[in-house]
């Protein structure tokens, strides 16, 4: 069942958040893309990542930021306490930036040979039943990032998928479970080799593009 209560009120992140906007703090770029600009912030000894949704596409054109923010609050709260997806924390239309906490690891596109290999079977079986749960909420998965970049993957933690939405690309439940599972990228060719196909969910072309 969607939740309606976002779990930290904007208050206590209003500040800190502002003063990065402004640059008057200066704090580590996590990162970006065509939705959102992701800085690390730190509120009360806790570090956060600060997604602030960006004012232009990539045409050029003027992009609304309340509504993309929106976006990712009703995404956030069908997320929330589910394992494997990147927690909201906190947002704010009006400021346009929605606040999670700060996930450790890397990116599936980053991690070596070795440490896919280092990937446990109860790691992927807990990865294909956190993108099955989301789905059946309603979530989608971004069908045009499939590089790897949004899985975060941590050796304690496991696979962590982020950048998640709701009523985005409009894809029914086995298009954006698919597009959920396509979420690791090239590195499910490498995965399916440490796994073998037959017990995963590997069941689709997967192109690598890195040349």
């Amino acid at each position: 069942m969607e939740k309606n209560t976002i779990p930290q009120p904007y208050k206590k992140f209003e500040s800190t958040i502002e003063e990065i906007r402004t640059g008057a703090l200066q704090v580590r770029y996590l990162g970006g893309g065509s939705e959102s600009r992701v800085y690390e912030a730190a509120v009360d000894d806790r570090l956060y990542a600060a997604k602030f949704a960006v004012k232009w596409t990539h045409l050029d054109r003027p992009r609304n930021t309340a509504r993309a923010t929106q976006r990712k609050i009703d995404a956030g709260l069908r997320g929330l306490d589910v394992a494997g997806l990147e927690q909201i924390e906190s947002a704010s239309t009006e400021a346009g930036v929605a606040v999670y906490g700060l996930l450790n690891g890397k990116t599936v596109a980053s991690m070596a040979e070795e440490e896919l290999a280092s990937v446990s079977d109860a790691q992927m079986t807990s990865f294909f039943k956190t993108v099955d749960t989301a789905v059946e909420l309603g979530i989608e998965f971004d069908p045009w990032n499939q590089d790897g970049s949004n899985v975060m993957y941590s050796p304690e933690e496991g696979f962590t998928l982020i950048d998640y939405f709701v009523e985005y690309a409009q894809t029914t439940k086995e298009e954006s479970r698919l597009n959920g599972y396509k979420s690791l990228g090239f590195q499910a060719i490498k995965l399916a080799q440490v796994f073998g196909t037959g017990n995963y969910n590997f069941q689709f072309n997967c192109v690598d593009r890195r040349g």
